[in-house]
């Protein structure tokens, strides 16, 4: 979904709770004046696992995804 629709308001997919708890794990504030991006909280769910964010890394896979949500 943070693929094909990365401009997309994460609170069609994501709770508020569950957006504050990504953006704590990776110790970071939630933005006041704008609404997080499904792209940007699958980001950041991928970086909890580990994920760098490089140029070169492209983009976070479900795999890496789906190992951070467990924790």
């Amino acid at each position: 979904m943070g693929r094909q629709c990365p401009d997309m308001k994460a609170s069609l997919i994501f709770e508020a709770e569950e957006i504050r708890a990504i953006y704590a794990m990776n110790r970071k504030q939630v933005p006041k004046d704008t609404v997080p991006t499904i792209n940007g909280v699958v980001r950041l769910v991928a970086m909890a696992e580990g994920f760098n964010g490089r140029k070169s890394d492209g983009e976070s896979g479900a795999k890496r995804c789906g190992v951070a949500s467990r924790k």
